[in-house]
């Protein structure tokens, strides 16, 4: 049985597994689907889509931040 605190195993995965590189990210906000209703940000699909490289590398930034 495995006597490590649930806690330290976790903490060891989130380590391991690198923040998703621009492609990753770029990849998907074009499988994002679009013509359906926006989420609780109100931010439809399409504009994020259609924002551009500068707008996908701001998003990729943000989510290397939180990682």
């Amino acid at each position: 049985m495995n006597a490590r605190p649930k806690e330290l195993v976790f903490e060891n995965i989130i380590e391991a597994v690198p923040p998703p590189t621009y492609y990753e990210v770029n990849r998907v906000i074009e499988k994002l689907k679009t013509h359906i209703a926006a989420g609780p940000e109100n931010i439809p699909a399409e504009l994020i889509k259609q924002g551009g490289i500068e707008l996908k590398r701001r998003i990729h930034k943000l989510i290397t931040k939180i990682w």
